[in-house]
């Protein structure tokens, strides 16, 4: 099972990161910083279409390879 985070701790640490660049004095500290930020932005927008009920908590890819575990499960103990 994979860990979701909420819509509610990813803004808290993407918030976290802009303002660790906002009070970086080194360009790369800032640059990396606004990176992480990005993606915890883009982890809270995922999180909300789950928690919204919009899309599943796994991808088409995930859940059809989940499948193909639980088919290859069935078959060992049929």
């Amino acid at each position: 099972m994979t860990f979701q985070n909420s819509a509610v701790v990813c803004r808290a640490r993407e918030a976290h990161h802009r303002q660790i660049a906002a009070d970086a004095s080194l360009p790369n500290v800032r640059a990396i910083a606004l990176v992480a930020a990005k993606a915890w932005a883009r982890q809270a927008e995922e999180a909300e279409e789950v928690e919204s009920g919009f899309r599943p908590s796994l991808s088409d890819t995930d859940a059809a390879i989940a499948l193909e575990f639980q088919r290859e499960e069935n078959s060992k103990n049929e």
